[in-house]
């Protein structure tokens, strides 16, 4: 039996809109890209993603986690914990009205 890792599932959504997240921490499920809302959800709720969650939560507790995050080019506090791990892959919304 397996632990379920801490994210809520629905938090996981967001890897799956970055291929280059999904190559980097998960490369055994960058075969399955792109994929549909469903079958994102089905990999979120297996088995697998979890036993990888949980590697990826006991990886980012650990110095090691640094040399991860720079080498996905994500900002260094991505690699604080998991919650700051996925803030940093979540695409920001943006303001409407600005930047034109």
């Amino acid at each position: 039996m397996f632990r379920r890792a801490v994210p809520a599932p629905d938090s996981l959504l967001p890897i799956f809109d970055r291929p280059d997240i999904v190559q980097g921490v998960f490369p055994q499920f960058a075969s399955y890209l792109p994929v549909s809302q469903r079958a994102r959800q089905q990999i979120i709720d297996s088995e697998d993603i979890q036993i990888a969650l949980c590697e990826l939560d006991e990886a980012l507790k650990k110095d090691s986690s640094r040399a991860i995050v720079k080498g996905l080019g994500l900002p260094d506090n991505a690699g604080d914990n998991m919650a700051s791990f996925l803030d940093a892959i979540t695409p920001q919304p943006t303001v409407a009205g600005t930047g034109d």
